[in-house]
C-alpha cells in the first residue's frame, strides 16, 4: 500500500505545530518538507531553521526535498534532522557524490526530476539511490495543474528497476489528490506527496487523509 506524505509547504504557517499534531493523530508515517532558495526555483520556502523546529516538534521522520542550487553546500545543516533527503538531478554535476554524502549522514538518499526531464538519464545513478522523486508539476509552487504525461517517468523507472534488480522507492509529488492518487499508484508510485489536498479548509486533516486512503 502506498503511503501518503503530507507536504508541509501547504500547512498553515501560523499554526504549523497544530497541523503536525493533527497529522500525528491521523496516523501519518512521514512528513515532506520542501526547501526552496529562490534561485533554482522562483520561490522561497521553508528555511532550515523551520526544518530544525519541525524536527524538535515531532517524532515523525522528515523527508526533505531540496529545490536549491548547490544542494551539497547545505547538507551539513540537515544532519540529524532529516530521515530522507532528495535533490534535483537538474541542479548538480556530480549526483553520485551527493547521494553518498546523504547516506553518510544516516539518511535515505533520493534524486528528484522535473516533469520535462526524461527518467532514462538516471540509469547510471539508480544503483546509488534509495528513492527517486518524480515531479508532476514544475518545481517551486503549490497549486499547479497535474501533468499526467509526467507519469511516464514512473513507468520508465519501474522498467529500469526490474531490468537491473534495483530496490529503490518511487515517489511522486505535484498536485496529487483523491482524483489521481490511484492513477499514480498504478504507475508505480509508493510514496505520494500530497499538499493542499491534505490541508483542506472545509474539513479536518484526518477526514482529508481518510478520503485519500479510501481511493488507494
Amino acid at each position: 500500500m502506498p503511503i501518503i506524505l503530507p507536504s508541509m509547504l501547504c500547512a498553515d504557517p501560523m499554526n504549523m505545530a497544530r497541523d503536525i499534531a493533527e497529522l500525528e493523530v491521523a496516523g501519518v508515517e512521514m512528513l515532506h518538507v520542501d526547501v526552496m532558495d529562490g534561485h533554482f526555483v522562483p520561490n522561497i520556502a521553508i528555511g532550515f531553521h523551520v526544518v530544525e523546529a519541525m524536527a524538535k516538534a515531532t517524532a515523525l521522520p522528515l523527508d526533505v526535498h531540496l529545490m536549491l542550487d548547490n544542494p551539497g553546500t547545505y547538507l551539513p545543516r540537515l544532519k540529524g534532522l532529516a530521515a530522507a533527503v532528495s535533490f534535483h538531478y537538474e541542479a548538480v554535476n556530480f549526483p553520485i557524490k551527493l547521494l553518498n554524502e546523504i547516506k553518510a549522514m544516516g539518511a535515505k538518499a533520493g534524486i528528484a526530476i522535473g516533469p520535462a526531464t526524461d527518467a532514462a538519464v538516471l540509469e547510471s545513478v539508480l544503483p546509488h539511490v534509495d528513492f527517486v522523486l518524480c515531479m508532476t508539476v514544475e518545481p517551486g509552487f503549490a497549486g499547479q495543474s497535474f501533468i499526467e504525461s509526467a507519469l511516464r517517468n514512473l513507468d520508465v523507472l519501474c522498467e529500469l528497476r526490474a531490468k537491473h534488480g534495483h530496490e529503490f522507492i518511487l515517489q511522486v509529488d505535484g498536485s496529487v489528490g483523491a482524483h489521481n492518487a490511484k492513477l499514480c499508484a498504478e504507475h508505480g508510485a509508493e510514496w505520494l506527496v500530497v499538499g493542499a489536498n491534505c490541508f483542506p479548509k472545509d474539513r479536518s486533516i484526518k477526514e482529508a487523509l481518510q478520503t485519500l486512503h479510501s481511493v488507494l
